[in-house]
């Protein structure tokens, strides 16, 4: 899913100045609808998309019971310390990896009632000097199943535009975890 720059509540502004657009509204609803039906609870580990993700589910309405809770683990800290991540990972080849992805994802599963749980940590926009902007790695863990990475490279498009494109790709997920809940 994309927004192009331009599109109708599209905004560069920091933050969602406007409410997601109908077509995502929609998207959600469709993966929302069969979880909720198996009774499945989602979760979310969310770093550079700050929380993004469990606000879209649970603004989608008669739907947002679906979401046990979110973490939003923005520090390497807070990773380590409420998802327990190994620091010596993270110190070695950085948060924004899929290890971690998996990590965060795995201990939010542990840390929650939910059944499925997403990860999202990435570079929405500028960091260091060899960090890539918009690389952003996802992981999706289902109780009893394997966990399955990704990761896209979204390119130098803002933080906004990144953290939108990447609730796309939690969206995606969240259609995938119907299939197997």
């Amino acid at each position: 899913m994309t927004r192009e720059s331009g599109e109708k509540g599209s905004t560069d502004a920091p933050g969602l100045a406007a409410p997601l657009p109908g077509d995502w509204v929609e998207a959600l609803r469709k993966v929302l609808v069969p979880l909720d039906a198996q009774g499945c609870k989602v979760a979310f580990a969310e770093s550079c998309t700050a929380g993004l993700a469990a606000s879209a589910v649970s603004g989608i309405e008669g739907l947002g019971h679906v979401l046990d809770c979110a973490f939003v683990t923005y520090s390497d800290n807070a990773k380590t310390r409420l998802l327990n991540v190994d620091p010596a990972v993270i110190a070695d080849i950085g948060a924004v990896s899929q290890p971690v992805a998996r990590a965060i994802a795995e201990g939010v599963l542990e840390r929650s009632a939910a059944d499925v749980a997403i990860s999202v940590t990435g570079f929405a926009g500028p960091a260091g000097p060899q960090d890539e902007e918009g690389l952003v790695h996802f992981a999706l863990a289902r109780t009893g199943l394997p966990t399955r990475c990704r990761v896209e490279h979204f390119g130098a498009l803002g933080v906004n535009r990144v953290r939108l494109a990447a609730l796309g790709v939690v969206i995606e997920l969240l259609g995938e975890a119907t299939q197997r809940c």
